[in-house]
């Protein structure tokens, strides 16, 4: 029992103390994701490429939802927001 202890406890502070020896990462450069469609071109930046085409979405999204207003004076129903939500998510 008192090996297994004295085992347990030397694992213990070896798996504490390697944190502290691992390499230190690299800084990532920022990421820049271009989106293209037939009526609009989006360029983004961000620190991962996730993180830009998440930026992305929401512009194309503020930008769709901008213009209907503009067009038809209204707000979409839910429907015709579910459509430009998916046309922005996905891609």
């Amino acid at each position: 029992m008192k090996l297994f202890i004295i085992i347990y406890i030397t694992l213990a502070a070896f798996l504490l103390s390697h944190d502290g020896m691992a390499a230190p990462t690299k800084t990532q450069q920022p990421v820049t994701f271009t989106y293209k469609a037939a009526d609009m071109e989006l360029n983004t930046t961000g620190e991962t490429i996730h993180k830009a085409r998440e930026i992305a979405s929401e512009q194309c999204f503020n930008k769709r939802m901008r213009e209907f207003r503009e067009a038809r004076h209204q707000e979409p129903s839910e429907d015709q927001a579910l459509m430009i939500i998916d046309s922005c998510v996905n891609i």
